[in-house]
């Protein structure tokens, strides 16, 4: 029997990650000839004066694409992988009549990189009023990292860290638990960590905010390290990467420019390394030499220090508070720096108060809305809020979340 492929009438795909890249950019111009032309680029022979852009809806492309096949009385469930490296898929039913399967439903499989497998056979058309649903998450689930050093990924000496481990604005689930925020000026070169394979480019988008509907919004690259490992580059600048999903890319190299977009305070650069671990990503610990030297994570607590020490030497810094933010907590600065004060460098944790001759206090948090900057000594650390300033009365005006601070090293 000649086999044809039918669509699932009742089918979802849960994605794990964005994939893909659509323009958010078409132009439209009209030839000579009088015919009109839309692209995502000016072609050639187009008019100097003219050409206009139309502005497109963006939405983030599939991982994975569900597939289903009749043959022989039986119903067969092949699983496309879109991204360049391997996925991992999970097969689901639900309904009111669950239909017999081979293996049994669920289902997992993994997929190599652009690949296609058939996850399950299902007797008969499945149109029983059940609802078939492809959960698909990247990397391969057998993964084993190596104790890799990573590079500096960003093309500037200026070391700032918003928002390390653990961090309590987007730092605590699995997915992000091992995540850096490097604060960086919008358009600074974004280069790669490791050598590797990009199995997943996201650019189009072009909005920026802390309200949820920004969330799995943000430009991306997703970097495939022959350990089975994924760094991924978040927040990147609109129609600013500079590689393509299938590319090798070598350490060093420029990959995309820094950007706002997506779910984000402010401009920075998210960089995170993912493993999958069974339908699931989780974000690993990392080794990083930064612009001055060996940069260092701590694991999160959750205890608050009973007591600072003062390290010596302390390494060159300042501290800058962010201005108030009536939606939210700005990400605090958790984490753990290695400065270039005392070979191998030194330790600014969240239980260790760093020198006051190494720091220095910028605008207050409340300048943005006062107008009126001002200069303030550091007062006090707190589990919930990260370093605060000393002026209690404009910190309660402003609220309790202004306290925060990052903490920097401008090389």
């Amino acid at each position: 029997m000649r086999a044809r492929t039918i669509m699932a009438l009742a089918v979802a795909a849960l994605l794990a990650a964005p994939a893909g890249s659509q323009a958010t950019r078409v132009y439209r111009w009209t030839s000579e000839d009088g015919v009109v032309h839309y692209g995502d680029r000016i072609g050639e022979g187009a008019p100097a004066a003219g050409v206009t852009m139309v502005a497109v809806e963006v939405e983030p492309a599939p991982v994975a694409r569900l597939r289903l096949e009749q043959r022989d009385g039986l119903l067969l469930a092949w699983a496309d992988n879109l991204l360049d490296g391997p996925i991992e898929v999970m097969l689901h039913a639900s309904g009111p009549a669950v239909p017999m399967a081979q293996p049994a439903l669920p289902a997992r499989a993994t997929v190599p990189a652009r690949g296609r497998v058939l996850v399950a056979r299902i007797q008969g058309d499945a149109r029983g009023g059940a609802e078939l649903r492809l959960e698909a998450v990247p990397g391969h689930p057998g993964a084993r990292p190596l104790d890799v050093e990573y590079a500096w990924p960003l093309q500037s000496r200026q070391l700032y860290v918003e928002q390390g481990w653990g961090g309590r604005f987007s730092h605590s689930d699995a997915e992000n638990r091992h995540a850096v925020d490097f604060a960086i000026e919008v358009g600074t070169p974004v280069l790669a960590a490791r050598d590797g394979t990009v199995m997943q480019v996201e650019s189009g988008f072009t909005d920026t905010g802390t309200d949820e509907r920004y969330g799995g919004r943000a430009n991306f690259v997703r970097v495939l390290h022959d350990d089975g490992t994924m760094a991924v580059y978040a927040h990147l600048d609109a129609d600013r990467v500079f590689v393509r999903s299938g590319e090798r890319v070598r350490r060093g190299q420029r990959i995309a420019l820094s950007g706002n977009t997506g779910f984000s305070s402010g401009p920075h650069l998210h960089f995170v390394v993912q493993v999958n671990r069974g339908m699931r990503l989780q974000s690993i610990p990392f080794r990083m030499f930064g612009p001055r030297g060996i940069l260092r994570f701590q694991e999160p607590r959750q205890a608050t220090p009973s007591r600072f020490e003062d390290p010596s030497p302390s390494p060159r810094g300042c501290v800058n508070e962010s201005p108030c933010l009536a939606d939210g907590p700005w990400k605090s600065a958790f984490g753990l720096l290695r400065g270039a004060g005392a070979a191998p460098g030194v330790l600014l944790r969240p239980s260790v108060r760093p020198s006051m001759a190494g720091l220095r206090a910028a605008a207050h948090p409340c300048a943005a809305l006062r107008k009126t900057p001002a200069r303030l000594p550091l007062e006090r650390w707190s589990a919930s809020e990260g370093w605060a300033a000393g002026d209690s009365k404009a910190n309660d005006r402003c609220g309790a979340r202004a306290g925060n601070m990052r903490i920097a090293d401008h090389g």
